[in-house]
């Protein structure tokens, strides 16, 4: 490799589409260096890194890849991998959202071992690496039953067993309790000191691997500052989507609901396949309340929830309310759900179809993944409003896959406030979010929920919204209550 550079950068011009453009980048990686790309919402992390695998679209300027040198030159394909965690394994077969609830209709589904597509010829590696990613044990289980962390580690070993020269890691920590982040961090340390060359994309200092030796930090798609870690400045936040105004949006007229609990579990137990994921839980959440729902990974929080949101059949077997009605009662799934704006990781994963920004938001008002066929103008009026309340006016039309992740987050949380339901049930809605956009997005739920109740679910408690005064934290592996605070103070 020339003078010991991995690739280099110089004076490039990259354009990928009229929304996403660099101009004059100057980057250098060396041997022994492990990168990360840092800025805030939509400066650009993914388009830049994006330039490893599409060299067609250099305009101007030189790029190298010394690492890819004495190899084909259509390579590139092959030995650059990224994984961005929001394309898994659960979909194949068609999988649906309320399948991983109900273990009797888990089939079509690939196990871990058929997903890697494990073969004689590959099965050294790929049993090497599900031990080093503490996932041997699941090899013969289906994906669709792996935590959020597991499904990370997958990934990761899918991607290394195709030998990659350049591995590209996006916001890897992001979803994973503190263990987790431990654990993981550890084993990318670990592939980064076996000379695994790694490139990290990050929205947060507070992510930053231990592996990590330099930092490119980005601002408007124009970079800012690179050099070592250690002389970086202290986190600024600098949100790209931050709007300049606090009008809030225009919100539809809601349906008058009379009742006195929103949410009532009595003793209920769940498990699958004779494993207690819940365990004798009770909770009460009344009308107006906003809880903040913490716990690790596995500790039983999206079951929990799977019950509140009509998603789980064996709530039908258990003592659970839901305004003020007994599950079983004669109410339909439908009639649950118009009540609730709901927002989760993993239904993040299942819009995968060719849908605009505006579909997937009006999806919302049918409860379903389709979009709304015809709108009324206050509907259209009250969609606008929140995307101009997040400075993404131009957004509607454009294809939901092909926006950046952080502004797919906005438009699916659009997505849950769009109908103005009694109950909002945010899990872990901050994924891929500055400090900045977390800030702009609590001014906007502390208002909207004034008269609402409010479930927010998240592992960072810097995150949870003022007006949230009561949390319930899962025990981990347990899934019990231990401890439930009623505090005067928010937060």
């Amino acid at each position: 490799m020339k003078n010991n550079l991995l690739f280099e950068l110089r004076n490039v011009t990259y354009e990928i589409d009229e929304h996403r453009r660099f101009a004059h980048i100057d980057w250098q990686a060396a041997s022994g260096e492990t990168w990360a790309v840092y800025g805030a919402a939509g400066s650009g992390k993914s388009s830049l890194c994006s330039i490893f695998q599409s060299l067609r679209l250099v305009k101007e300027g030189e790029l190298k890849l010394h690492f890819l040198e004495g190899k084909p030159d259509d390579s590139v394909y092959r030995e650059v991998v990224e994984v961005s965690f929001t394309s898994t394994p659960v979909h194949w077969g068609g999988s649906y959202y309320q399948q991983r609830y109900t273990p009797s209709q888990i089939v079509d589904v690939p196990t871990v071992a058929e997903y890697l597509n494990i073969d004689p010829s590959n099965s050294a590696i790929a049993d090497e690496l599900l031990e080093t990613f503490h996932l041997a044990e699941f090899k013969n289980s289906a994906c669709i039953k792996l935590s959020n962390g597991q499904m990370r580690k997958l990934l990761i070993v899918e991607a290394l067993m195709q030998k990659p020269s350049l591995l590209i890691l996006d916001n890897p920590f992001t979803g994973l309790d503190m263990e987790g982040r431990k654990v993981l961090d550890e084993k990318l340390t670990l592939l980064a000191a076996r000379g695994q060359l790694i490139i990290f994309l990050i929205n947060h200092l507070r992510d930053l691997p231990t592996c990590v030796t330099h930092v490119l930090e980005l601002e408007k798609f124009q970079v800012k500052r690179a050099g070592p870690k250690d002389e970086l400045p202290e986190e600024k936040s600098t949100s790209e989507l931050s709007a300049a105004t606090d009008t809030y949006p225009k919100l539809l007229h809601p349906i008058p609901r009379s009742y006195e609990f929103a949410v009532a579990l009595r003793n209920v137990t769940i498990e699958y396949e004779g494993k207690r994921v819940l365990d004798n839980i009770s909770w009460t959440v009344r009308k107006g309340e906003k809880w903040a729902l913490t716990g690790g990974n596995g500790s039983g929080k999206s079951t929990l929830l799977s019950l509140i949101t009509a998603d789980n059949t064996q709530a039908y077997e258990k003592e659970i309310y839901l305004f003020d009605r007994r599950r079983g009662s004669g109410e339909t799934i439908w009639d649950i759900k118009e009540q609730i704006g709901f927002l989760s990781p993993e239904l993040h994963l299942y819009f995968t179809k060719a849908l605009t920004c505006t579909q997937v938001v009006t999806s919302g008002l049918n409860d379903t993944m389709l979009a709304k066929a015809h709108l009324s103008d206050k509907e259209k009026q009250s969609m606008q409003s929140f995307f101009t309340y997040f400075s993404l006016n131009d957004l509607s039309r454009r294809y939901f896959q092909r926006i950046s992740k952080t502004e797919q987050r906005i438009v699916l949380l659009i997505r849950a406030l769009i109908k103005n339901a009694e109950m909002l049930i945010l899990d872990e809605p901050y994924h891929y979010f500055d400090e900045q956009l977390i800030r702009r997005t609590n001014r906007l739920l502390d208002w909207y929920c004034r008269d609402k109740t409010l479930i927010f679910v998240t592992h960072h408690p810097e995150e949870i919204p003022a007006s949230v005064n009561q949390r319930m934290h899962m025990n981990a592996g347990v899934g019990k209550i231990i401890s439930i605070c009623y505090s005067e103070e928010p937060g």
